[in-house]
C-alpha cells in the first residue's frame, strides 16, 4: 500500500489473507487508498506486476469489534492489544469473471496452500510438542541490503515456544518479526508431510511485562471469513474496507 510492504499467503484461489494492519493507517485510522498484491518477488532478479483485488474483506464480530473501529476505541497508535489483534485479520479478493480461464488474473496463478484451524486455547498447531512450524514473508529489516525484495524463513523447528494471550491470540519470543512480516503466516507440517497456514503474524507486543511476537491462530471466524472473499469473488461483489457478518531470518533462494 502506500504505507508501506507486507506479507500475505494465497490460501484459496482468489483470496490473499493478511492482516487488517497491513491495510491500515494507524495514525490517522483509515484504510489505505490503494493496495497492491505482487507474488512471488525475489529481489531485482524477479520484481512480479502488481494487481489490484477487487475488495477486501476485515474480521469482525459484529461492527464494535471490527478492526478500525477496534482501534479508533483503544486511541493508542501503533501499540498493540489482544483484542486489537484477535481482529486484526484481512482477506483481499480478486475477481475473474468465470468464463475467463486465464491464470494470470489470479493471485497464485490459480494455486492456493489451503489452511488448517483450531479454535481452541490450547491450539495444537502452535501449542503442541514436536509440532514442526516455520514463517514466510518478506521482512521490512532486509531492506537496504543485498536481501532486499526476498523470500524470507524463519527456519523450520518444533521448539518454538507459544503462549495463550487471550481469545485467538498468541504470543511467542523464540523469533522476531517486524512490519514486513505482518500478515505473513506461521506454517505448520501436517501428517501428510504438506505444509498449511495456521497462524497469522502480526507483529510485536508488551504483555505482561515481556515483549512477544504476536500471531493470531486461524479459527473457524477466519475460515468463514476466507470462505466469504472467495464467495465475492467468484459472484462479483465489490467491497473494501468491511467487516466479516461472521465471525532472525535468513533468506530463501530459488
Amino acid at each position: 500500500t502506500e504505507l508501506g510492504e507486507s506479507s500475505g499467503v494465497v490460501v484459496r484461489p482468489h483470496v490473499v489473507l493478511t492482516s487488517a494492519s497491513a491495510l491500515f493507517d494507524e495514525v490517522n485510522l483509515k484504510y489505505a487508498n490503494e493496495v497492491r498484491w505482487e507474488w512471488k518477488g525475489h529481489g531485482a532478479d524477479h520484481r512480479p506486476l502488481h494487481q489490484q483485488p477487487r475488495g477486501w474483506r476485515v474480521y469482525g464480530q459484529g461492527y464494535a469489534r471490527e478492526y478500525r473501529a477496534q482501534r479508533v476505541v483503544e486511541g493508542m497508535p501503533q501499540e498493540r492489544t489482544v483484542s486489537g489483534s484477535e481482529v486484526d485479520v484481512a482477506a483481499l479478493f480478486f475477481l475473474r469473471e468465470s468464463n475467463d480461464l486465464n491464470p494470470d488474473k489470479l493471485p497464485a496463478r490459480g494455486g492456493a496452500s489451503g489452511y488448517v484451524t483450531d479454535n481452541g486455547a490450547g491450539n495444537g498447531w502452535l501449542m503442541g510438542v514436536n509440532q514442526t512450524r516455520q514463517v514466510l514473508g518478506y521482512p521490512k529489516s532486509s531492506e537496504g541490503t543485498a536481501n532486499e525484495g526476498l523470500m524470507h524463513r524463519i527456519a523450520a523447528r518444533n521448539d518454538y515456544a507459544f503462549s495463550y494471550l487471550g481469545e485467538h491470540v498468541f504470543g511467542t519470543r523464540s523469533f522476531g518479526v517486524d512490519r514486513g512480516l505482518s500478515g505473513a503466516s506461521v506454517w505448520v507440517q501436517h501428517g501428510n508431510s504438506n505444509w498449511y497456514p495456521a497462524a497469522l503474524v502480526l507483529g510485536v507486543m508488551q504483555h505482561n511485562s515481556q515483549t512477544y511476537s504476536v500471531v493470531r491462530a486461524i479459527d473457524g471466524g477466519v475460515a468463514h471469513l476466507i470462505e466469504e472473499a472467495e464467495g465475492l469473488a467468484v459472484t462479483g461483489g465489490n467491497s473494501s474496507g468491511n467487516q466479516s457478518g461472521a465471525v532472525a531470518a535468513a533468506p530463501v533462494f530459488g
